[in-house]
């Protein structure tokens, strides 16, 4: 019986995160909650606390299987520049078949709740440092390759090439073209050769 409820904790917690990353948090009520989840309120709250304890579980949920989506992307991948193109392409090609226009949740809450809210920071900051450290890893390994050329240090290519998949995702809220976002992507690879 343990394992139904977690399955049935998952997918309430996968609802509630689909309906903060659509309306964001301060757009979204507990009834919105209550019907996305398929559970009571009662039951919310006593599982996942209140409004605010379940936007985190939600949010680090979504880091959690992005960063995990992300691995197992580039895992069977052995050129390190190409590793890079494939993070940047998967996230272009997210933005580009949103149908929603939700873009990214990590995103989303970074500009609706900093710097006011030190919960969300330390969220958003840990998934940075995750995938600066991803970033890095790959561009070292590049650059002992030879596969790299780019002389600038790991940690600052990295920080360059963080920065422009923060762009992507806000650009790719706009609406822009494929020509464009792709663009981006030949620019990114350009600097690290």
């Amino acid at each position: 019986m343990a394992r139904n409820k977690e399955f049935i904790k998952e997918k309430a917690l996968e609802g509630a995160m689909n309906t903060f990353w659509k309306k964001g948090y301060h757009d979204t009520s507990m009834q919105d909650l209550v019907d996305s989840m398929g559970i009571n309120r009662a039951s919310l709250y006593d599982t996942f606390g209140d409004k605010h304890h379940l936007y985190l579980q939600s949010l680090e949920s979504y880091r959690d299987i992005n960063q995990c989506t992300l691995r197992q992307l580039i895992e069977n991948e052995t050129i390190s520049s190409e590793k890079i193109r494939k993070i940047l392409t998967h996230l272009v090609t997210e933005s580009l078949t949103d149908s929603e226009n939700k873009g990214c949740f990590m995103t989303n809450a970074t500009l609706e709740m900093l710097p006011h809210d030190e919960d969300v920071v330390n969220v958003v900051c840990d998934n940075l440092i995750n995938m600066k450290s991803l970033l890095t890893e790959i561009i070292k390994e590049g650059q002992a390759k030879g596969e790299i050329q780019n002389p600038a240090s790991p940690e600052s290519l990295a920080d360059f090439v963080q920065c422009n998949l923060g762009g992507l995702r806000i650009l790719g809220k706009a609406r822009p073209t494929t020509q464009q976002l792709f663009g981006i992507i030949d620019m990114v690879m350009m600097v690290l050769r």
